[in-house]
């Protein structure tokens, strides 16, 4: 009788820290409201302090992603070209996504806005369920007089032709990965190039955010001065809050 008793109070017990201890408790995954973030890693030192310094400071979670040699044993046609790197990431990337719900895929040179732990999730609520694209990266460059764009939602630009929008920074649906990957695999072709096709021929229903929360640091891990607070060209926009820079003025990097 008294290990039965026993029994029961520790069942209650479990019950009660199952469902009644606040959920601030439980360790949850903060990928700025997606199903999971990748970092496509090039392997520089650099780069992995900038990126990883960013977004601890941001208290955001993510996934360093590199392909599996039998990736690279199975797909030949990514490792005959100079950036055959740049490719095999983004690539592989999918397929492990392709588990999820949808992902965000970054290159580990990027720099975020103070604004975008914010802005990023606003953009996501406002997303159609049939989403396949989600650019966080983007220049309107030659098409900013075209039909290339319409104002969609607050935090959204609808995409209806490609304008350049880099590896930099994307999110893909589960259905836009599987569309890029039905497309794209095996044919060499970098993804952001095959992503950017496919919008040009309304394969993929794309957006971007606004206003830019995201932007590419690139190799020297630099900005020119003049990319930042840049308001002079507005299809050209640049954060103006840089997590970087603030970095590297105060010393963190």
């Amino acid at each position: 009788m008294r290990v039965s008793y026993n029994i029961s109070f520790c069942l209650l017990l479990f019950l009660f820290f199952l469902y009644f201890i606040p959920d601030t408790c439980h360790s949850k995954k903060n990928y700025l409201g997606f199903d999971q973030i990748y970092i496509l890693s090039s392997s520089d030192p650099k780069r992995s302090r900038a990126y990883t310094s960013i977004l601890r400071l941001m208290n955001v979670d993510y996934t360093v992603f590199k392909p599996s040699s039998r990736f690279k044993a199975d797909n030949p046609a990514y490792v005959d070209s100079e950036d055959s790197i740049v490719k095999m990431n983004h690539f592989a990337a999918y397929l492990d996504a392709s588990k999820y719900g949808n992902a965000l895929f970054m290159e580990d040179d990027f720099d975020f806005d103070f604004s975008a732990a914010t802005i990023i999730p606003h953009a996501i609520s406002q997303l159609p369920y049939d989403w396949d694209y989600l650019g966080l990266f983007w220049n309107l460059g030659k098409n900013k007089k075209s039909d290339a764009f319409s104002n969609y939602s607050p935090n959204l630009i609808r995409l209806r032709k490609s304008v350049w929008i880099g590896g930099v920074a994307y999110a893909l649906s589960a259905s836009g990965i599987q569309k890029v990957l039905e497309c794209g695999m095996g044919n060499g072709i970098a993804g952001d190039t095959t992503i950017a096709n496919m919008i040009n021929n309304s394969t993929l229903k794309a957006f971007i955010v606004t206003p830019l929360v995201l932007d590419h640091l690139g190799s020297t891990l630099e900005f020119p001065s003049i990319r930042i607070n840049d308001t002079t060209n507005p299809y050209k926009p640049r954060i103006h809050n840089s997590i970087f820079m603030n970095l590297r003025n105060t010393g963190a990097l």
